[in-house]
């Protein structure tokens, strides 16, 4: 079972994939300066969906457990976890909740 996991409170196991600040997974919006944590994470996930180079890399974090600062309370990550475990189908139907959304 894959989770999100503390950087700072969590072992981490090999083979763990880093998703904070400084790597290409990282939430580019930020808590109080774009709004509260629900709202940078669906900032994020609204992002997400325009960024296609990082959408055909989300096989890179299949089967991984994730690293953030976050957890446990709501991450970004919980969106790469779903998405990276996802069938292609189940990736498209999100992409077009979102692009029908807004």
């Amino acid at each position: 079972m894959c989770r999100v996991l503390n950087k700072h409170t969590d072992v981490i196991p090999p083979g763990a994939k880093y998703i904070g600040r400084g790597s290409k997974w990282g939430n580019r919006f930020v808590i109080g300066c774009d709004g509260d944590r629900e709202t940078v994470v669906a900032k994020h996930e609204r992002w997400l969906a325009d960024q296609h180079d990082l959408l055909r890399s989300l096989d890179e974090l299949r089967g991984c457990d994730l690293v953030c600062f976050c957890a446990p309370r709501l991450c970004h990550g919980n969106l790469y976890l779903r998405l990276a475990n996802a069938t292609r189908e189940e990736r498209i139907a999100w992409w077009r909740g979102i692009k029908a959304a807004h």
